[in-house]
């Protein structure tokens, strides 16, 4: 089943006969109708994230470096959801700093291992 296919029987069943047509007859240019349309792509599209991290793991390790001490979890490969641990390049752990825009670390490379948000 498609995603296509799962918001028009949504729709259906939530009696937005709106939307089912815009996604299977005509095209609709109503405001309403587009935003709705949206919104439930948006929500289906949560869900499946949300399964897919339940049920398959996502965790990555990432050879990172820094000049600061500071790794920007916006300069990830992936979007981490958590951090699982910190390693130097022996594979030996190492304590870190966690804040809510990055880690903070004495070493200059190291390999952090992480759980993250798989791509839509």
């Amino acid at each position: 089943m498609t995603i296509k296919e799962i918001v028009s029987t949504a729709s259906n069943i939530l009696g937005r006969q709106d939307v089912y047509n815009h996604l299977n007859k005509t095209p609709s240019t109503d405001e309403d109708t587009l935003k709705t349309a949206e919104t439930m792509l948006n929500l289906i599209n949560m869900v499946i994230s949300e399964v897919a991290g339940t049920f398959i793991p996502m965790i990555k390790k990432e050879k990172v470096t820094s000049t600061t001490g500071k790794y920007y979890y916006s300069a990830f490969t992936q979007k981490p959801i958590e951090i699982l641990g910190v390693y130097d390049a022996d594979g030996n752990s190492i304590n870190y700093e966690q804040t809510a825009e990055f880690v903070k670390i004495d070493n200059s490379s190291v390999v952090i291992e992480y759980s993250f948000v798989p791509p839509k």
